[in-house]
């Protein structure tokens, strides 16, 4: 049986909704709204895309720097190593010889951790003649510390004291100086104001001068006058 609508009557249509419900459903959508994308913000914060990966950053290489205590170590090394061999004294500054008229002739040997200094001191009159001397000899060891500091320490030696007598120095006695080492030179410097300049020197043999630096007669080379003879070397027959 087929069921048809009834044509006299229509079908009754819904009733509107009411304006205030739609208010509310659109008010209700709108604060919806930044809700739905603050979530969307919040997962994506939560769940952040991972980054690229960084490419590798070159490594660096620290630079060595010596210690305070190391590089004054091979300092002093430096110098103590600088020091080896003959020296001759070139300039004395002391203020014992102010005003006098004087000359000095003094040589310094160093061999490992050890030197020889001896030298010698003439004072003059007015007639320029040597009236007086002054002797300092003695054996030392010695150590160079921070900053060029030389400390000597006696072994043996040997001073002409204030009445001109020779004294013996005491071993153990120390001494202290300031010293430069460089090349061809050497520097000892006190801090009372002495001062002493030495120059190297090469082993050329005997000096040709005598201890006040005034020269030496020249010797006869042996065999001279025998032709053909060499120093040291006798003809046959000869005496």
């Amino acid at each position: 049986m087929a069921l048809y609508a009834n044509p006299g009557k229509r079908a009754a249509r819904p009733a509107p909704a009411s304006p205030i419900l739609a208010g509310a459903m659109r008010t209700l959508f709108i604060a919806l709204v930044p809700t739905v994308s603050f979530v969307l913000l919040l997962a994506a914060a939560q769940n952040p895309r991972k980054p690229e990966p960084e490419a590798p950053k070159p490594r660096t290489v620290p630079e060595v720097r010596l210690t305070g205590s190391e590089a004054a170590r091979k300092e002093s090394a430096r110098v103590t190593k600088s020091m080896q061999g003959l020296w001759k004294l070139r300039e004395l500054d002391w203020s014992n010889l102010s005003g006098l008229s004087s000359e000095f002739r003094g040589f310094c040997l160093v061999s490992g951790i050890h030197l020889n200094f001896e030298v010698h001191i003439g004072l003059k009159d007015s007639d320029q003649k040597l009236n007086d001397v002054m002797l300092d000899s003695g054996l030392w060891r010695f150590e160079v510390s921070e900053g060029g500091r030389l400390t000597l320490t006696a072994l043996i030696g040997s001073f002409i004291d204030k009445d001109n007598r020779v004294a013996f120095r005491e071993a153990g006695t120390q001494c202290r100086y300031d010293v430069v080492a460089v090349g061809e030179q050497m520097v000892w410097r006190k801090t009372d104001g002495q001062r002493l300049v030495f120059e190297r020197m090469n082993d050329g043999g005997p000096p040709n001068v005598d201890a006040f630096g005034r020269p030496l007669p020249e010797q006869p080379d042996e065999g001279a006058g025998q032709p053909g003879a060499k120093p040291g070397e006798r003809k046959p027959g000869g005496g």
